[in-house]
């Protein structure tokens, strides 16, 4: 055969290979044809391709002559016929250009386990980015691989699966939002001053198993002291399907989420007996579909005010400073006149709705000549226990109030039970109701703890002395 002084072999190495005189000629004229030749070595194509190569594209510099042993010597003859086929196909339809591509990135030195550039086998290298492709060296099906045969990247195979992955990914989101439930959190008060009470639910739910924006969802409603608000609040929680409501907003929420719902559970916190109001039959067996957590904070007025009594035990003007917006707000008012009757003191009643007539309510408890203050349970009242212990200190006021965190804030007295208890408790409620739980099934959760919380500080600002006694039943003092 004619051969081109640039194309002319050297002399075969073992096993009848043989490197072209330009391996850049010869990897140009491979190219052009679409001839399979080994990227590193430059092995010259099988005769019966060459053959067939010479009959149908006839050019000026003949093809690589045939080496004396066939590349594929396993499946030579009729495969290396059809593996021309393909080429021939390959190139009248435009694909010659991409197979001769997919080649030289997929071809790697056996050796060495890397390509003919120097990186690892395995990765395709277009405009200098390596890719992550999947390489095999199996033979077509029904045929038997060549020993040692070089690895082939089905990169087809793999960009086809990466292409996929966005689809799949954007069904497994929604099949996951579609399977995470939803609790609905009703609230009377605001996220900014109720923040502590919405961390402490959480972490009930957390206890039993839940985590918001992993496995559960949260729609919190806020209505940001304003009581009337509450029943339209709770129709919204309704319609965006959620499978529990979290009714932590006293009463009120309570009553507004059995108004929007006779169905969906409902988990609610109270400060006052929940039976007299008709959120439960009984305690022990809830019939319906609420339950939830009381404080029995209305039953505990006389306890306060006989504390009160202790440190200043000459003051007979007691003022109630109390939001007749809320529904507890008779019970509350009748227990506490009860409680002072027995002791001895005359009751005043100092209103406030909203935080911007807490002020006011001070004024009306100088104006009557009340000497301490009584607050009511109302979470208007503890969202702002900062400002009303500000007002107590600021008008000489001792204050008692119902949970721990108005003593922290700088009143006087606390006794009651931790409300943030009563939050964590809420949420764990929740999470077995997720779990399958009936609220029919869950008794209303009592307290069984009560904390008696002083602040010092506060008795001395106030130029008051707590009696030794009363410190030593103190199960935290605030110095």
């Amino acid at each position: 055969m004619d051969l081109s002084p640039a194309i002319r072999p050297r002399a075969s190495p073992p096993g009848g290979h043989v490197h072209a005189a330009d391996p850049h000629a010869a990897h140009r004229q491979a190219a052009q044809w679409g001839v399979r030749i080994a990227a590193r070595s430059r092995e010259r194509a099988c005769p019966q391709v060459l053959e067939r190569i010479g009959k149908e594209f006839p050019v000026e510099h003949k093809p690589l002559p045939p080496v004396e042993e066939c590349p594929c010597p396993r499946a030579c003859g009729r495969h290396c016929v059809e593996l021309f086929d393909r080429r021939k196909a390959d190139r009248r339809s435009g694909k010659e250009r991409r197979s001769v591509e997919r080649f030289e990135n997929g071809h790697h030195d056996r050796r060495s386990g890397h390509d003919r550039r120097g990186k690892p086998a395995g990765l395709g290298l277009r405009s200098g980015v390596a890719i992550p492709i999947v390489a095999s060296n199996q033979a077509p099906a029904g045929r038997r691989a060549r020993p040692g045969a070089p690895r082939v990247m089905k990169r087809r195979a793999f960009l086809s699966t990466c292409a996929g992955f966005p689809l799949l990914w954007a069904v497994a989101s929604r099949l996951r939002a579609q399977s995470v439930p939803i609790v609905g959190f009703l609230n009377s008060a605001s996220a900014t001053t109720y923040s502590f009470n919405a961390a402490a639910f959480l972490d009930g739910l957390r206890e039993a198993g839940y985590v918001e924006n992993q496995n559960v969802a949260i729609e919190y409603r806020w209505a940001n002291n304003d009581y009337a608000r509450l029943p339209a609040l709770a129709v919204e929680l309704v319609s965006r399907g959620v499978a529990v409501i979290a009714a932590t907003g006293d009463i009120a929420s309570a009553r507004a989420a059995q108004s929007a719902t006779m169905t969906i559970p409902i988990v609610f916190t109270v400060g006052s007996d929940p039976v007299p109001f008709g959120l439960v039959t009984s305690l022990s067996r809830p019939t319906g579909n609420a339950t939830g957590v009381t404080l029995f904070s209305s039953t505990l007025m006389a306890k306060r005010l006989e504390l009160l009594r202790e440190v200043i035990p000459s003051e007979r003007t007691v003022a109630l400073l109390m939001n007749p917006d809320n529904v507890n707000y008779p019970v509350d008012l009748k227990a506490a006149q009860a409680a002072a009757e027995g002791f001895g003191r005359v009751t005043v009643v100092a209103e406030a709705r909203n935080p911007g007539e807490i002020a006011g309510a001070f004024d009306t408890i100088l104006r009557k000549r009340a000497g301490a203050v009584l607050v009511a349970s109302d979470p208007m009242f503890l969202g702002q226990r900062d400002r009303v212990a500000a007002l107590a200190l600021e008008n000489g006021l001792p204050v008692v109030a119902w949970t721990r965190e108005f003593a922290e804030a700088g009143i006087l007295l606390s006794y009651g039970t931790s409300i943030q208890w009563m939050y964590r408790e809420a949420g764990g409620y929740v999470g077995r109701i997720l779990r399958g739980a009936k609220p029919s099934d869950l008794p209303v959760i009592q307290p069984s703890k009560f904390d008696l919380v002083i602040n010092l500080k506060t008795a001395r600002a106030l130029g008051l002395t707590v009696p030794t006694s009363l410190l030593l039943r103190a199960d935290e003092v605030i110095r």
